[in-house]
């Protein structure tokens, strides 16, 4: 979408994908325009359609090693890392959200 449409349109065009039986999971991209508040569509958007874990729910379930969706970059993280044989514990990864 441009950065011109409203926030608005925007929670409206979520809703749409939110309630399309087609749709099976979708990411809204950040950073956004000035206009739309992203803790409005962040929280707009459906917990089971969440590809990018940034909905409160799907992100407290991951931080509580509960069942849920691993959102495809993070999981990407992890399949490198499994492939190369880097070993997690005792080492403080660091995952960096711009939101310039």
């Amino acid at each position: 979408m441009p950065n011109t449409k409203s926030e608005t349109e925007l929670l409206s065009e979520i809703k749409k994908l939110t309630d399309s039986s087609d749709i099976d999971r979708f990411i809204v991209r950040l950073p956004f325009p000035k206009q739309i508040d992203m803790r409005k569509v962040v929280i707009a958007v459906d917990t089971n359609k969440n590809i990018s874990g940034f909905h409160p729910i799907n992100f407290r379930k991951m931080a509580l090693d509960l069942s849920t969706f691993i959102p495809a970059i993070f999981f990407g993280i992890l399949e490198l890392m499994d492939g190369y044989r880097i070993v997690s514990q005792e080492k403080h990864p660091v995952v960096n959200r711009s939101f310039s």
